[in-house]
């Protein structure tokens, strides 16, 4: 049995963290690609990033409880990348290699450390006209 499928199995609760992309707006005024929002962070500003994956695992870390962090790639596919700041990235591949690299700063709780990656809509996904057809 793999780590995750054990941690999921066997614990009554996981954390996660919460709404990075909003702290970083109402609380740093993060300035964010407007095509990957707050994944380009990793590269432009990756210590904002860090600071604030780091307190929700210092809290899983305080109760010993396991937490999946999740990639910063809600907004991130192909046609956004190419459009962003960092057309000639691999922000997928470099955001989950950022998460492993927080995760491995933790040694003794790291294998309570799940990281995700966060797969989200393609356009606008607060816009009927955008949705997907039948």
């Amino acid at each position: 049995m793999g780590n995750f499928e054990k941690i999921y199995s066997e614990s009554e609760i996981i954390l996660t963290e919460g709404a990075i992309a909003e702290r970083l707006k109402a609380g740093f005024k993060a300035e964010m690609d407007s095509f990957i929002n707050h994944a380009g962070l990793i590269y432009s500003n990756p210590g904002i990033l860090e600071f604030l994956y780091n307190q929700y695992i210092d809290i899983g870390r305080k109760y010993n409880l396991p937490i999946m962090m999740m990639t910063p790639t809600r907004k991130v596919n192909y046609e956004s990348i190419r459009k962003s700041k960092f057309p000639d990235r691999d922000i997928i591949s470099d955001t989950c290699l950022f998460l492993n690299k927080i995760r491995d700063s933790y040694p003794g709780y790291s294998s309570k450390i799940l990281s995700g990656g966060l797969l989200g809509c393609k356009g606008d996904a607060y816009s009927s006209e955008d949705a997907l057809g039948v």
